[in-house]
């Protein structure tokens, strides 16, 4: 298993999508 900024990037995604849609 190799996550170099997969996680990261995919945290990051995922953050600003549940705030865009919190909102």
């Amino acid at each position: 298993m190799q996550v170099p900024v997969s996680a990261s990037s995919y945290l990051n995604i995922l953050q600003n999508y549940h705030t865009r849609h919190h909102r």
